[in-house]
């Protein structure tokens, strides 16, 4: 179920990518995805903080 989310999720976001693409430039494009790769850095260091 966990992989069928991702494989999901990565579908969307790339087709939604293209769409702010065409529509807004790539600058957009790349902003909309930032957010992932900081909130994975941030969930990465909270763990790491509770792990003994």
């Amino acid at each position: 179920m966990q992989l069928a989310a991702g494989f999901t999720l990565t579908v969307f976001t790339i087709f939604l990518v293209a769409l702010i693409r065409d529509a807004a430039g790539w600058g957009w494009a790349f902003a909309l995805l930032a957010p992932g790769p900081i909130l994975g850095a941030r969930a990465m260091r909270l763990l790491e903080r509770d792990t003994p």
